[in-house]
C-alpha cells in the first residue's frame, strides 16, 4: 500500500509536517489516493456491517482510515526494526478489532 500512495518518499515528506517541500499538486494526488483506499476499505466494512451489524456505534470511514494507518504503521515498524513480521502482526490485531466491533466479545 505504501508505494501505492505515490512517489517514494512523498508519504514521509507529508508526515514530516510544515509542508516538507511537498507541492500542492503532490498533496492533492496523495489525498485522492487516500480517498480511494478509504472507499475500498469502506466497501468491505459495509458488506460486513450488512451481515453483522456493529455492536457499538462506529464510523465506517474512520475504521477504513484506521486500516490505512495500521498498514502504513506496520510498514514503518517492519522496515525500521528490520522485522518483516510486524506488518502482518499489525494487520491481524486490526482484524481482531474488527471482529470485536461486529461480533462482540
Amino acid at each position: 500500500m505504501g508505494e501505492a500512495l505515490g512517489r517514494k518518499g512523498l508519504r514521509h515528506r507529508l508526515q514530516a509536517g510544515a509542508n516538507g517541500g511537498v507541492k500542492q499538486g503532490e498533496r492533492e494526488d496523495v489525498a485522492l489516493r487516500m480517498r480511494r483506499w478509504r472507499a475500498r476499505f469502506r466497501e468491505r466494512l459495509e458488506l460486513i456491517a450488512k451481515r453483522y451489524p456493529p455492536k457499538i456505534e462506529v464510523n465506517l470511514d474512520v475504521m477504513a482510515d484506521m486500516l490505512s494507518a495500521v498498514i502504513d504503521g506496520g510498514i514503518t515498524l517492519s522496515k525500521s526494526l528490520a522485522q518483516p513480521k510486524h506488518l502482518p502482526e499489525q494487520v491481524m490485531i486490526h482484524r481482531s478489532f474488527v471482529r470485536l466491533v461486529f461480533l462482540g466479545s
